[in-house]
């Protein structure tokens, strides 16, 4: 039993066992702090930590477990009175660097080294870890496998090519062959996966109705359909014999109800062409006219006009979909199409080979070979196998899972093989209400299916829910389940919000004397009804100018929070705030207004790396660099600022020649150039291509002789487009970019890839699939407001969130290609009729995207939850609309449910995030005086969620900080602002004043706040320096500011090229072992190997690095009368201990005046010291060469070195341990000498 407070359900979350355990845990409910304790409290029941596998989602999730593991066992320790207790503690805590809190690819990793003889693997292999280096490995085996196929003239492969290019290029091809190679390596069996694509196009001979695929998928949904149809007109019928004005309804719906009622009676057995015609006469006719009706009978009109709507639409959406052919046309497109699923099921499986051969040959492995060889491994059925798998499941005693609703197939597969089977012992914690990760194939139905079963009685296993939100304040719950309770249920979302899902309050540490913010909508109208707008703000624009504005007057108002570290109400700072993106592609608008409020930023997340006009203009150019022959990257280039030509001189080229390609026509212009006969525009546009074909020509030699990355950095400089860019609104952003560009250039030729036209195409194919070049990095402020996207949110908390561009659009984009895929439904493509150039979507095509579209609703419901929930104290919605009329026109579809939740179709309907939470506030007793319709929805009017709509506009925004007039540039503005002025004497004396004032303590500016050790070091060579005068440089030496620096700057890192490990990387790698050594346990050779090797595993040393560190003088040391003395009272040493101390500039710098006087920071590192009650005794390793010929000699020197650095030490230790430093100590381990400092 733990002692720490915890609710029922968290304590039953930590006590449990003996079974399988589901913990569906909400947002806030402590799920990993509930995962720790019970961690602890197994540890503590006598359970190694190294028999527990913790699988974790990311690197970063495993890290902190494994710390907040450390952290609490370190606490157990101290507070333990037993001895026993106490060293068992503490041996855990030496086991937790080892122990397996991993992600499950770290974990498979280990599986592959330690059992790799059992797949017949080359031990001798390296992880592809780097994504673009993977990317261009798969484009090289591509085009080899394409090029084979193309060569073999079989005609069923030129179909297929047909079928999925278009007229420029066969890229959609290259698409749905590498997405259905991803979408099976998410498979535990890809083959068989890739195989089963081809069933549900298989035609029977007794008709399509007898197959298959139609029982058992589209026989379900047109079942489905009637009955809600059905269901509808029970509805409309009920309302219709309530008043005899609605009469006129009953026979049409009489009619339908008999016609469906006999469709239905029949589904099972009806042939295709009986559905056509039975559904044909089932359509209902045209909308009857009713008397004049009063108020409150329109409202029960209106609800059987939805009912009979719905009715209409359905039944069409079912003959327009799926009975728009005959069925022997129908047939015949599924036959065709069946054929070319099965090439391209054996086109992806030779391409699956053949990347599989060539990393073989390049010893190398993938992340999704980690996975499937573990599983090969573990799951086969050779004696070998069979011995690794009985090796797991009885090394583990308990397989703790966090986030297991973003876990796939696969996955699952090896978490159950090495899973014990009697009793079973994996305990899975997660939240199917935040499974945002389908882009990764996570497969959030294993977490449902578990979240049904265990709940059934009769199941042995167990689930348990945490509900309780000890995140965020009571107003926050109260919305988010006043939104989620009327959209989220098991037919859109994937699972019911009942009582089980909503959030419960928890958080009842807040203060009751400060009372609750009310949730905030702020919507940007673009075109209000009673205003005339300039267009001058998109709708993108305007909210983020209101939000900037909402910030600024939250900052001003210091409007406050709780504040629970120092439990006190405080006003709201910058870094309270987040801003949360459905996407990046307004991140640099965001940049641009909120430093115009003056609002400090950082975006964690860049914009989508090629949607920035720097990037488009660098691909652009590299573009025509390659082929000149490309008008549109041709005109883009001339008409950016590289090359700077307007709409007119663009337009003079083409008047020139209007027949021609656009490079032809720069050409001809400058060909048939003459001075005389042309204007002043002619011989604008001349200069202009002059000069751009010198600078084309140039570098297109350089292309075609040297690296890529000369010819992008010589672009950059002789251009000027690099400095050019960081004078752009988010400038820094913009220059990270273009270095990224440069970088990623220097990656790919590192590789072993070679030239430009490849480097365009391995780009053009990242930039399809929304992958960046590089991460660009944006300068960070402590205090500043956060940007980042939803999904880069999950598992964060903020005091103040703003959801921003709820009314973004749903991304449809997959459901638009000509195929669609799903991991369980499998294939659906769209069969191109070559003669009638027609495209026709297949059955299954129509099913998945159904389907599909279905799944995508949920997970964008999912990101709603989520962004929501990271709200602690305050949540601001902010979005735009045209106006509020049709806004709320929108919003009122939905109060013509009765039923809390909204009707299926509305919630289908709707395409962003906002018009959900639209629909579902506008029915709330607060949201009475929006609109002057509609009556009280009766489910919600006790409810007590507090929420307010405010509308801006760019009139009610008024002038924007920074903003610019139309008419006027900048420059003009300036000039009739400073026409303006009275300049008088006593002005005119004032500004003299200031334009030749001099800093009085000058000095200062020019001095350094921070020095590194060892940079300064040199002046404590000897502890009287500071008596002897000031260090002195070289008169001839040009010094611009008190700073001591390296002579050289280091070289670039891509740059270096290390063929073995240097003295400096073996030294710092000595030292890091010496740092991880267990100082509890006896230190033996095979511990300090233990140590290297856990170290290298880390990837914190390379496997060339760890081989050459000297193991003996390693345990040299620990013999030598220090390292005994370390191990002898290890509580009392401390190891790599950082220090920073402030000395006055004046004993450093030569030159500074009395009144310059300032303190300098400086920092380092120390490598251990032993404290005593009275003293302390510092040590320092060093590596370097004694030379064997005269050691004394080498001795000294080394000591003489090092002087000053250990004396800066000695200083700090006095001041940091409050005791004197009576040794000091340099032990050489390239000789095993402990060397004593004066």
């Amino acid at each position: 039993m733990s002692d720490r407070r915890f609710t029922p359900t968290q304590q039953a979350a930590v006590d449990h066992a003996g079974h399988d355990i589901l913990v569906s845990a909400s947002a806030g409910s402590g799920k990993t702090t509930v995962l720790v304790e019970r961690v602890i409290q197994k540890i503590l029941n006598g359970t190694d930590v190294d028999s527990l596998l913790v699988v974790t989602f990311t690197e970063a999730a495993a890290s902190e477990m494994r710390q907040r593991i450390q952290t609490a066992l370190r606490k157990k320790a101290s507070e333990a009175t037993d001895k026993a207790v106490q060293q068992r503690l503490r041996q855990q805590l030496s086991l937790v660097p080892t122990a397996q809190i991993s992600t499950l690819h770290a974990f498979c990793l280990q599986v592959i080294k330690h059992f790799y003889y059992v797949i017949k693997l080359d031990p001798a292999f390296r992880l592809l870890s780097d994504t673009a280096e993977r990317l261009l490995l798969e484009d090289q085996v591509w085009q080899r496998v394409r090029e084979e196929h193309y060569q073999s003239n079989d005609a069923l492969f030129y179909d297929l090519a047909q079928n999925f290019s278009n007229d420029r290029n066969d890229d959609g091809l290259t698409n749905i062959v590498f997405e259905l190679f991803n979408f099976s390596g998410a498979n535990p069996a890809p083959d068989e996966w890739l195989q089963s694509l081809t069933a549900p196009y298989e035609v029977p001979e007794t008709g399509l109705t007898t197959s298959a695929y139609f029982k058992t998928t589209i026989l379900p949904k047109l079942e489905a359909t009637l009955a809600t149809c059905l269901k509808d007109l029970a509805l409309a019928n009920e309302l219709s014999q309530t008043n005899e004005k609605f009469a006129v309804y009953l026979p049409t719906i009489a009619t339908a109800q008999a016609a469906l009622t006999a469709i239905q009676a029949n589904a099972a057995t009806l042939s295709w062409a009986q559905w056509r015609t039975q559904l044909t006469d089932a359509q209902l006719g045209p909308a009857k006219r009713t008397k004049k009706l009063e108020p409150d009978e329109q409202y029960d009109k209106d609800r059987i006009k939805n009912a009979l709507d719905n009715v209409k639409g359905a039944l069409n959406d079912l003959l327009t979909t799926y009975f728009v052919f005959d069925e022997a046309q129908t047939s015949q497109i599924q036959r065709r199409a069946g054929e070319l699923v099965g090439k391209l099921v054996t086109v992806t499986r030779d391409f699956k080979q053949a990347f599989q051969a060539e990393k073989k040959r390049r010893y190398l492995l993938d992340f999704g070979d980690l996975e499937h060889f573990c599983l090969d491994i573990l799951a086969g059925d050779t004696p070998e196998s069979e011995a690794a798998r009985t090796f797991y499941q009885n090394k583990f005693s308990e397989i703790l899972v966090d986030e297991y609703q973003d876990t796939n197939q696969l996955q699952e597969t090896i978490i159950q093989t090495i899973a014990s089977q009697a009793p079973r012992n994996v305990f899975m914690v997660g939240d199917v209400k935040q499974s945002i990760y389908a882009f990764r194939l996570a497969d959030p139905s294993l977490f449902l299916g578990k979240y049904d079963e265990f709940a059934k009685p009769d199941n042995d296993s167990e689930r348990i829910i945490l509900a309780e939100n000890f995140r965020s304040r009571r107003n926050i719950d109260d919305f988010v389940n006043l939104v989620f309770k009327q959209i989220m249920d098991r037919q859109l979302g994937q699972l019911d919000y009942d009582h089980n899902a909503e959030l419960q309050y928890g958080a009842t540490y807040y203060p009751d004397d400060q009372p609750t913010q009310p949730t905030e909508l702020l919507l940007y109208e673009t075109k209000p009804t009673d205003e005339e707008s300039t267009g001058k703000l998109d709708k993108a624009e305007g909210q983020i100018a209101s939000v900037a504005q909402r910030i600024k007057r939250m900052i001003d108002n210091q409007e406050t929070i709780w504040d629970r570290d120092t439990q006190e109400i405080r006003p709201i700072r910058y870094q309270d705030i987040v801003l949360l993106t459905p996407t990046r592609n307004n991140n640099l608008i965001i940049l641009d207004y909120f430093q115009r409020f003056g609002l400090p930023i950082v975006i964690s997340d860049a914009q989508n790396y090629f949607q920035t006009t720097e990037i488009q203009i660098m691909l652009s150019f590299l573009k025509i660099i390659d082929n000149p022959n490309q008008d549109i990257p041709l005109v883009s280039v001339l008409r950016s600022p590289i090359v700077g030509m307007n709409e007119n001189e663009l337009a003079l080229i083409r008047i020139n020649d209007k027949t021609d390609d656009y490079y032809q026509a720069v050409f001809n212009y400058l060909d048939q150039f003459e001075a005389q006969k042309s204007g002043q525009l002619g011989q604008q546009v001349f200069e202009k291509l002059t000069h751009f074909q010198t600078l084309l020509n140039e570098l297109r030699a350089i292309a075609r002789q040297r690296p890529l990355v000369d010819l992008i950095w010589t672009i950059y400089q002789k251009t000027g487009f690099l400095d050019y860019a960081g004078g752009m609104p988010a400038g820094r952003q913009r220059q990270a970019n273009l270095h990224a560009l440069y970088e990623r250039a220097a990656t790919y030729e590192a590789n072993g890839f070679k030239g430009l036209f490849q480097f365009i195409q391995f780009i053009e194919r990242l930039q399809k699939q929304d992958k960046d070049l590089a991460q660009p990095t944006s300068l960070a402020n402590q205090d500043a407001i956060s940007v980042m996207t939803i999904h880069g949110s999950k598992g964060l908390e903020f005091p103040v969130v703003f959801l921003m561009d709820a009314n973004h659009q749903f991304n449809e984009q997959d459901l638009r290609q000509n195929y669609v895929l799903d991991d369980q439904s499998g294939l659906g493509i769209v069969y191109l009729d070559a003669k009638k150039r027609l495209k026709i979507p297949t059955l299954p095509e129509l099913t998945i995207t159904t389907q599909k579209r279905q799944k995508l609703r949920a997970e964008e419901m999912r990101k709603l939850y989520v962004a929501l929930t990271r709200a602690e104290q305050r949540l601001i919605i902010a979005g735009s609309c045209d106006n509020q009329a049709k806004l709320f026109a929108t919003w009122q579809k939905g109060q013509q449910n009765p039923d809390l939740r909204l009707d299926a179709s509305v919630r289908q309907a709707s395409t962003n995030l906002l018009d959900w939470i639209g629909l579902s506030l506008i029915r709330h007793p607060q949201a009475r005086d929006w609109t002057d319709e509609g009556t009280p929805f009766l489910p919600l009017s006790g409810d007590a969620t507090e929420f307010n709509l405010t509308f801006t506009s760019e009139t009610r925004l008024g002038e924007l900080p920074g903003a610019l007039h139309h008419d006027q540039d900048w420059s003009q503005q300036q000039q009739v602002a400073l026409k303006a002025v009275d300049l008088t004497t006593d002005l005119a004396n004032g500004i003299q004043d200031q334009l030749t004032f001099n800093y009085p303590a000058k000095g200062a500016t020019e001095t350094t706040a921070y020095q590194s050790v060892s940079e300064v070091k040199r002046l404590f060579e000897d502890p009287d320096n500071d008596q002897l005068g000031q260090l002195r440089f070289d008169a001839d030496t040009p010094q611009q500011t008190h700073r001591y620096v390296t002579d050289e700057l280091p070289q670039p890192q891509f740059m270096q090229t290390v063929r073995k490990a240097s003295p400096a990387e073996i030294g710092t790698a000595t030292h890091l072992v010496l740092q991880e050594i267990d100082l509890t346990q006896p230190v033996t050779i095979d511990r300090v190997q233990s140590v290297i090797g856990r170290l290298v595993l880390q990837k914190s040393l390379t496997a060339n690095v760890a081989q050459q560190i000297k193991v003996a003088a390693i345990m040299t040391f620990f013999e030598s009368e220090l390292g005994q003395q370390l191990l002898a009272e290890p509580a009392q040493v401390h190891r790599e201990v950082p220090f920073s101390l402030l000395l006055p500039a004046a004993p450093l710098f030569a030159g500074l005046r009395p009144e310059d006087q300032d303190n300098v920071l400086i920092h380092g590192i120390m490598d251990g010291y032993v404290t005593t009650d009275t003293d302390c005794i510092l040590f320092d390793y060093k590596t370097d060469f004694v030379n064997p010929a005269d050691p004394e000699a080498a001795i000294e020197a080394i000591k003489a070195r090092y002087a000053g650095q250990i004396n800066l030490y000695s200083a700090a230790l006095t001041q940091i341990a409050n005791r004197p430093v009576t040794a000091k100590y340099l032990y050489l381990l390239s000789i095993g000498q402990l060397v004593a400092i004066n």
